[in-house]
């Protein structure tokens, strides 16, 4: 998607596409998918600052989300929030980032598959011009993490229901 200022992705299964979805100076809302065994989940780029809240899982991604680019002083950043994050990788990754001087990139409120924040930062990745394991700091709000999943997994599933039991 690119050049899309607003609009919404509601309700979709992205899974097994090594691309997921990619936003280029786009800020559309992302409410409700599920992102699963992709390379990169959500991949953003240029001025992209979508509302990535209400419920998207991702769930075995190499990377769950990635911003690329940089954001200057009084850019929109984008908002995490209300997400569940299971078994990736990497949860963020922020590559070539600069962030001006704004404030924090916020990923608060969301579920990271465990309550030590050490292993959260970890899930977050600086890939940046100094190299890849950068030591400069990360600037990424996630505190407010949950320590359970918003709710069940939802079964989307191509499958076709079982049958009912038998009476006998």
């Amino acid at each position: 998607m690119t050049g899309v200022a607003s609009g919404t992705l509601q309700a979709n299964l992205i899974t097994d596409d090594p691309n997921g979805i990619q936003l280029t100076n786009s800020s559309p809302s992302l409410i409700g998918n599920t992102i699963r065994n992709t390379t990169r989940g959500i991949q953003l780029s240029g001025s992209s600052s979508p509302l990535i809240q209400g419920g998207n899982l991702f769930s075995n991604n190499a990377t769950a989300i990635q911003i690329e680019g940089a954001f200057g002083a009084g850019a929109r950043r984008p908002v995490v929030n209300g997400n569940d994050f299971l078994t990736n990788t990497a949860n963020l990754r922020l590559l070539n980032f600069a962030n001006g001087q704004g404030p924090s990139l916020d990923l608060r409120s969301n579920y990271f598959g465990t309550t030590s924040a050490a292993q959260i930062r970890d899930s977050i990745v600086l890939d940046d011009s100094s190299g890849p394991g950068s030591t400069q700091p990360v600037p990424v709000d996630f505190s407010g993490y949950l320590d359970r999943l918003r709710g069940p997994i939802p079964r989307r599933c191509p499958c076709p229901a079982p049958p009912p039991p038998s009476a006998t």
